[in-house]
């Protein structure tokens, strides 16, 4: 079958003169795969887009649960000396006959030109909804201390279908040092308390120097937001 297919894009801003830039992008696509048993087609596994000065070399997987996600990214300059890599790894789980994708790990080396190179290895846990509830990245491998943790907490009312409430997001240089904290209360109940709208009506941001601020959120009768209040008792309608 045939496929409609960008090859190359032409920015022009038409002024005449030195002033005139035109830029230029190409794409080429290649190992295209059709499943003719699900009748589906899953993509380029190698997509290939040139600029005036980069080169970007995207590997996408083509296989029933991670088509289309991508698992290496590579950028050159027009001379193929290498920027930047990226590998990314999925996880697929097969809950009651689907599948459930998830990017559990991330690799990126950057390049300096010369010999030097910097490397930062981030991965990623979810809970049983899909949502991401622990980040956690390396910063630089050759140096200790630059890591940055992130843990989310979320609450839910499953029989409602409101599964992806941040409740809490934490982050900080290590598990025990907190660098920033944030909590969303929802629908005017605690912070634990189970949504029956998923309406934020409050939000707390931690401050290691004074109170922590405060917001609190109104509502109409549809689910929009009519009115704030801040730490300072200012109000906007």
């Amino acid at each position: 079958f045939n496929l409609w297919l960008v090859t190359n894009v032409t920015l022009d801003n038409t002024i005449t003169g030195s002033q005139r830039q035109q830029y230029s992008r190409f794409y080429n696509y290649s190992f295209g795969k059709y499943d003719a048993r699900a009748r589906q087609f899953r993509g380029f596994q190698f997509v290939q887009v040139q600029n005036n000065d980069t080169v970007v070399k995207h590997y996408f997987h083509q296989d029933d649960a991670r088509a289309g996600r991508e698992f290496a990214t590579s950028v050159h300059n027009i001379s193929s000396a290498v920027y930047q890599n990226t590998s990314s790894d999925w996880t697929v789980t097969n809950t009651k006959g689907y599948n459930v994708t998830l990017l559990v790990g991330q690799r990126i080396a950057s390049f300096d030109g010369t010999t030097g190179s910097r490397s930062v290895n981030t991965t990623y846990s979810y809970d049983v909804f899909g949502n991401p509830v622990e980040v956690n990245s390396s910063g630089d491998m050759d140096i200790s201390g630059d890591e940055i943790y992130q843990r989310m907490v979320y609450v839910n009312n499953s029989a409602l279908w409101i599964v992806r409430l941040e409740n809490q997001s934490v982050y900080g240089f290590a598990p025990s040092i907190l660098m920033k904290r944030t909590l969303y209360l929802y629908d005017n109940n605690g912070l634990q308390g189970v949504p029956t709208k998923g309406d934020m009506t409050r939000k707390e941001e931690w401050s290691n120097s004074s109170a922590d601020m405060v917001a609190y959120y109104g509502y109409d009768s549809y689910g929009n937001v009519v009115q704030v209040n801040d730490t300072f008792n200012r109000t906007a309608n």
